[in-house]
């Protein structure tokens, strides 16, 4: 995680809601609301952690899981600071090491401030519970979109397992800075480009670099086209070395996937 949050840190929440809960033993009926709010806030708080232990988190949701952590220690340093206002430590007798316990003063209602810290940590706990929920949510989208993603990629491979784009991305790894400026920057390019219904035919010799310029070319218009849903690419590379694959009915599967 980043942002200076950590998952160690969301842990040291966590064991101080723990560390809260145990201050309640032997407490007065008066704090027994408050003490099972603490027991909630803790449940949630490991619920996080368990669907935090195998994902990342995107940048907003770190952010957001940092403000609601330290929402949480805010509340539970406040509450161990009131619990000594209705309490006092004292050493027990009779042994070596002498335990140290909580001894609680007589109420006969629910103090008020006690009453607001309820409230709060409710709060967080709602806050929580939402935002695990929308965790939940989108690990279940992205779960269905690489089913979809898996299923698409079968019917593609059934149509023909023939993949051109790792051929592309093979030769445009191997083309060197500036290579091709000459043909994107011509006129018939770009009169090809802008208009509708044009054939841009180059020819040349075996080895005068027409599929470098081929691959530099579609890059430019998946470039330019990225984020147009109205315009697909499609593109095919023929070598004379993989005749057999390049029947009629292949480059049309090809063209089609």
């Amino acid at each position: 995680m980043s942002f200076g949050f950590s998952l160690g840190d969301f842990i040291t929440v966590i064991e101080l809601a723990n560390k809260t809960r145990k201050e309640f033993v032997d407490a007065p009926s008066q704090f027994n609301a408050i003490s099972d709010e603490v027991r909630s806030l803790s449940i949630v708080l490991l619920d996080i952690e368990v669907v935090l232990s195998d994902r990342e988190l995107r940048n907003e949701q770190e952010a957001e899981l940092k403000q609601l952590a330290n929402g949480c220690r805010n509340i539970l340093n406040q509450l161990e600071h009131t619990l000594d206002e209705y309490s006092e430590l004292k050493s027990g007798h009779g042994s070596v090491s002498k335990r140290v316990k909580r001894v609680w003063k007589r109420l006969k209602w629910e103090p008020e401030d006690i009453k607001q810290l309820r409230s709060r940590i409710n709060t967080n706990i709602g806050l929580l519970n939402a935002f695990t929920s929308r965790l939940t949510r989108d690990n279940v989208v992205t779960l269905v979109r690489r089913q979809e993603d898996q299923g698409r990629r079968t019917i593609l491979d059934w149509i023909t397992p023939i993949d051109y784009a790792l051929q592309h991305s093979d030769f445009i790894s191997r083309r060197q800075a500036g290579t091709g400026r000459w043909l994107l920057s011509s006129a018939e390019f770009k009169e090809w480009v802008e208009t509708d219904e044009r054939t841009l035919f180059c020819r040349g010799i075996p080895g005068a670099g027409k599929t470098m310029l081929t691959s530099i070319l579609v890059e430019e218009l998946f470039t330019r086209f990225e984020n147009d849903g109205n315009i697909g690419i499609a593109y095919l590379y023929c070598n004379y070395r993989r005749q057999h694959e390049q029947k009629l009915e292949d480059l049309f599967a090809s063209l089609l996937k």
